[in-house]
């Protein structure tokens, strides 16, 4: 009876870790345009690291180490995660409200291009352009994911418009209770 509920908790384990989200830490890099205060257009670069400070200070969280910003593909948003359990801490933009995707046949190859959305604003404030490649086993277990493109938007209060480039790399599994 014991090896059977041993055989039953692995199953068990195996069928969680695989209906998590899609989440893969995402590259986010850019050029930030605004006015100074003599009037002139400057231009800072920008990188994820600059939203996870955001975000981590607007949750009160001081070691930045154990976060990452991911593209949960599952979801068609962004977010801030913690490294150890995948948990996410703020979701940041999405792309899930008005899209249209090119698909492949076997749903390999996407072409995705998205209004972005986030929780502030009642309206889109950007868009992107994307291609998705997902790999998977004769199972239909991912083996590979990547996502690429480009992006651009601006946030009128602060007068400040964007423009830049985006790439996922691994994966961060979700192990967090729900």
């Amino acid at each position: 009876m014991k090896p059977t509920l041993i055989v039953i908790a692995f199953a068990l384990q195996i069928l969680s870790v695989s209906a998590q989200n899609h989440q893969y830490v995402l590259t986010w890099r850019g050029t930030a345009y605004s006015t100074n205060a003599l009037g002139r257009v400057v231009a800072t670069r920008f990188t994820e690291r600059d939203i996870i400070k955001t975000i981590a200070a607007n949750n009160e969280i001081t070691d930045l180490r154990n976060l990452a910003f991911v593209y949960r593909a599952d979801k068609r948003d962004t977010a801030v995660v913690r490294l150890t359990d995948g948990g996410m801490v703020s979701d940041w933009q999405q792309i899930q409200y008005s899209y249209t995707d090119v698909a492949s046949s076997n749903g390999t190859y996407t072409a995705k291009q998205a209004f972005l959305n986030d929780e502030y604003h009642d309206q889109a404030i950007g868009s992107l352009f994307g291609i998705e490649n997902w790999k998977r086993n004769a199972n239909g277990s991912t083996v590979s994911y990547s996502f690429r493109g480009s992006f651009q938007f601006a946030l009128p209060e602060t007068g400040t418009v964007y423009s830049g480039t985006f790439s996922t790399g691994r994966r961060v599994v979700d192990t967090s209770d729900p």
